[in-house]
């Protein structure tokens, strides 16, 4: 049996194989990602909050993570303090002025997973040029 034409199928499949395209689309996901929870996130007189959003790497995984102790009430609330939903973030004003929402972080992660998505950015970074 001959194959013809099987170079041609290694070289298509070439930028399949080449982890720095996946990454370099990961790692676009993530800083618009941070940008996005940036824009969202309350911010006071100090900034502290903002300030303390991050992206750090685990191996081949990008981790965000917000390093104020008080973030995790920002984003899920308390008993007297309520937020909205992932779809309908209760929306209000800083204290500083800033418009921001409640939760923060997982309205941002969803919507650049959906703008990831429409835009086809994995696509992209593995055939396009």
């Amino acid at each position: 049996m001959t194959i013809v034409g099987i170079e041609a199928v290694h070289k298509m499949n070439e930028p399949l194989m080449n982890k720095k395209n996946y990454y370099k689309a990961l790692d676009k996901i993530v800083v618009d990602t941070v940008a996005e929870i940036k824009r969202n996130a309350p911010v006071g007189k100090t900034g502290d909050l903002e300030k303390n959003i991050f992206i750090g790497e685990q191996g081949n995984k990008r981790i965000i993570f917000v390093a104020m102790p008080y973030a995790k009430y920002m984003e899920y609330g308390t008993q007297y303090f309520p937020v909205g939903t992932i779809n309908a973030p209760r929306a209000r004003t800083s204290t500083s002025g800033k418009p921001c929402y409640h939760p923060f972080i997982r309205p941002a992660q969803w919507k650049m997973m959906k703008k990831a998505k429409k835009e086809g950015i994995f696509f992209t970074a593995l055939f396009k040029k």
